[in-house]
């Protein structure tokens, strides 16, 4: 859906600019502008690397104490869920 949005909204822009030289058009920088700027937000709303902070965090088992990493679900001395 995103995707389908940010094409649309390129081609009313493309449509826009029209062909003639009456300097009415829209300069390409401004579409690559609202590109850049559109794909960065998708990043930021899609949480990019949110798995890859898990991987860097460590639990603690409440029972024994033992540390894990953070993709563990289970300790591994005692068995208990993290």
């Amino acid at each position: 859906m995103p995707q389908q949005l940010m094409m649309e909204l390129l081609a009313n822009l493309a449509q826009v600019g029209g062909g003639g030289g009456g300097g009415h058009g829209v300069d390409a920088r401004f579409i690559l502008i609202v590109v850049i700027v559109v794909v960065a937000l998708l990043l930021l709303v899609k949480g990019g690397g949110g798995g890859a902070r898990a991987m860097h965090m460590t639990r603690t088992c409440r029972d024994c104490g033992a540390t894990h990493p953070g993709f563990a679900k289970f300790c591994r001395r005692c068995g208990k869920r993290l």
